[in-house]
C-alpha cells in the first residue's frame, strides 16, 4: 500500500505541490498574524477573515480542480492519439493485406483461365482437308458424303450425281504442285475430291459444311453430322463448265462436348483450266456455350 501511495506520488507532484501549498499556506499566515509584528487592518475580526479564507481555499480548491481536469483532459488526449495511430497503423496493414489478396485473387483468376483454357484446348475439335489422289467417283455417296457442285447459279450438296458428271470425273487426272513454298493443290480438270478429317483428340458434333460467297450470306450445303477422332467424310468438288472463274469460301462449323461452337474456313481458287485450294484455317471460337 505504502509502494503505490509513493507512486501515486511520484507521478502526480505537481498535484501534491498544490495541496501542500493550500495547506500550507493558511497556516503560515494564521501563524505568521498571531506572532508577527506586521497589523492588520482595524476592525477585521474572525469573520472577516473567515471569508477571506473561505475564498482563497474556494479558488485554490477551483484551480486544483481545473488543473487536474485540464491535465486529465490532456491524458485521454494523448490516449486518443496513441489509438488513432494505432487504428491508422492497424488500417495501413489491412490495405496491404487487401492489396495482398487482391493480388492472390488476380493470380487465382489467371490460373483459374489458364486452366479453362486448356481445358478448352483439350476439347477443341480440328477439321482437315487432303485432296484423294486415288478417288473411286461414283454416283451415289452415302451422307454426310457427297458433291458440292458449282455452277453458274450457286451451289449444291448432293449424294447423286448424273452418270455424264461420274464419265467427266473419271476420265480426268489430279496433279500436284508447289506454288511460292506453300503447298497448293491444283487440278487439270474442273474436279477436287477431298477427305475430310477431324484430327483432335475430342469429338466434333453438329459439323455442318458452309459456302460463303463474296458479299452474300452464308448458304448451308450439308445437314449437320458429327465426327470423332480420325473420322473422315470425302466430299467431290465438282465445277460446271459454265461456272464462274473466282473465288469460293467454305467454312466448317461444328461444337465441341461441352457445347463451344467452332469455324474454319477454306478456300478454292478456279481458273480457266484449273483449281487450286487453300488448307483450313485454325478453329476459331465463335460463342463459348
Amino acid at each position: 500500500m505504502w509502494k503505490g501511495f509513493k507512486d501515486w506520488v511520484k507521478d502526480n507532484k505537481i498535484i501534491v505541490i498544490i495541496l501542500s501549498l493550500v495547506i500550507l499556506i493558511p497556516v503560515c499566515l494564521n501563524l505568521f498574524m498571531l506572532f508577527g509584528d506586521i497589523k492588520t487592518g482595524t476592525g477585521l475580526g474572525n469573520a472577516e477573515w473567515l471569508a477571506f479564507w473561505g475564498s482563497f481555499l474556494g479558488g485554490a480548491a477551483t484551480l486544483t480542480a481545473v488543473f487536474l481536469t485540464l491535465k486529465q483532459n490532456s491524458k485521454v488526449i494523448e490516449d486518443n492519439q496513441t489509438v488513432i495511430k494505432l487504428n491508422e497503423d492497424i488500417l495501413e496493414e489491412n490495405k496491404k493485406v487487401i492489396e495482398q489478396n487482391e493480388k492472390l485473387f488476380e493470380q487465382n483468376e489467371r490460373n483459374m483461365e489458364f486452366q479453362m483454357e486448356r481445358e478448352r484446348l483439350s476439347l477443341m475439335p480440328y477439321i482437315d482437308i487432303s485432296e484423294i489422289a486415288d478417288f473411286k467417283a461414283s454416283t451415289y455417296l452415302k451422307p454426310p458424303n457427297g458433291y458440292i457442285i458449282i455452277g453458274p447459279k450457286g451451289l449444291e450438296y448432293t449424294a447423286r450425281i448424273p452418270k455424264e458428271v461420274l464419265t467427266y470425273i473419271q476420265q480426268k487426272n489430279i496433279v500436284t504442285q508447289r506454288e511460292n513454298k506453300i503447298a497448293v493443290k491444283l487440278s487439270t480438270t474442273q474436279f477436287i475430291p477431298f477427305k475430310v478429317t477431324q484430327k483432335a483428340g475430342s469429338l466434333a458434333a453438329d459439323v455442318k459444311i458452309y459456302s460463303r460467297p463474296k458479299g452474300e450470306e452464308e448458304q448451308k450445303l450439308t445437314p449437320h453430322f458429327a465426327l470423332a477422332q480420325g473420322e473422315s467424310i470425302t466430299v467431290g468438288v465438282v465445277f460446271t463448265d459454265d461456272s464462274k472463274i473466282g473465288r469460293y469460301g467454305f467454312s466448317f462449323k461444328f461444337k465441341d462436348i461441352q457445347g463451344r461452337g467452332y469455324e474454319q474456313s477454306f478456300l478454292l481458287m478456279r481458273k480457266k483450266n484449273r483449281c487450286r485450294w487453300a488448307p483450313t484455317t485454325y478453329p476459331q471460337l465463335i460463342n463459348k456455350k
